[in-house]
């Protein structure tokens, strides 16, 4: 298999900055697992060298480091000309990123940028929706973005069937809590569910919640029963790299009639609508 990311890491002083590749890795998982454990954050770019709430990855990468008992200050303004000046190694695609703050023994934090051309979706996905399995897991501590996550996982991802589109974790109660690299939403009687405790707050989460908002559903911050699945109407997973992406099977049975609901297709539209006005440049 060729090997798609690139990785360098990121060194500043808070104002000047140099970024030194130290290698390439199969995917982007791999590329983490090579380095030294810690928290991350991943995004892609749109018309190439504009992203969505970038701030907000900052953000997150900060509170992760914080909830695993380290302090990290993202120099913000020389990492986003980091992530530009690596943008210009794919000059004609858009990227995905990834920030990784690795938590080296010496106490010292080292950050790296990975990236690799990004590819979108097949349109025929979200035409015809994705078929998705629940496992019984749950994340140590959901609201940290930590690399261990992707070590635990790892098994897991390389042995998922091609049939499956992604894993969708349970908790100890029954209930939905999230896609294994997204999060996973249920439409019941014009109600949207969705899990708000023990999940990962995704971004794309938050932003489809309040395109969910302004379209005037109502939504039900709780996990969904697994075990009433085959009464649900829509369902679908959302993420950075997938938006809004339709789920027509669910454990190997169709939801609702088994094609993309109209509530999960107006949610895509609004939600396409609301990246054209929202996007900023890096």
């Amino acid at each position: 298999m060729t090997n798609n990311t690139r990785i360098w890491q990121f060194i500043s002083d808070g104002t000047r900055f140099k970024l030194v590749e130290t290698g390439n890795s199969r995917t982007m998982d791999e590329g983490s697992q090579h380095l030294s454990g810690g928290v991350y954050t991943t995004l892609r770019t749109f018309e190439h060298e504009r992203a969505l709430r970038l701030e907000d990855h900052f953000d997150r990468l900060e509170h992760s480091a914080e909830l695993q008992g380290k302090h990290v200050v993202i120099p913000r303004y020389s990492l986003r000309s980091g992530l530009c000046e690596v943008l210009d190694y794919f000059p004609e695609s858009d990227v995905r990123l990834r920030i990784h703050c690795a938590f080296v023994e010496n106490g010292e934090i080292r950050v790296y940028i990975l990236a690799e051309k990004f590819t979108p979706y097949p349109e025929s996905l979200y035409e015809n929706g994705v078929a998705v399995k629940s496992i019984d897991y749950q994340r140590e501590n959901p609201i940290a973005k930590a690399t261990n996550f992707i070590d635990q996982t790892s098994e897991l991802r390389k042995t998922k069937p091609a049939s499956i589109h992604e894993y969708i974790l349970v908790a100890k109660d029954g209930t939905l809590l999230e896609g294994m690299t997204s999060n996973i939403f249920i439409v019941k009687e014009g109600k949207i569910w969705t899990a708000e405790k023990g999940v990962l707050p995704g971004i794309t989460r938050q932003i489809v919640l309040e395109v969910i908002a302004a379209a005037g559903f109502e939504t039900i911050l709780s996990g969904y029963p697994r075990n009433e699945v085959n009464f649900a109407e829509e369902a679908f997973i959302t993420s950075a790299s997938r938006g809004v992406l339709p789920v027509t099977k669910f454990d190997n049975q169709n939801v609702g009639e088994g094609i993309p609901g109209m509530i999960t297709r107006q949610i895509r539209s609004d939600y396409l609508l609301w990246l054209k006005k929202e996007l900023r440049p890096i």
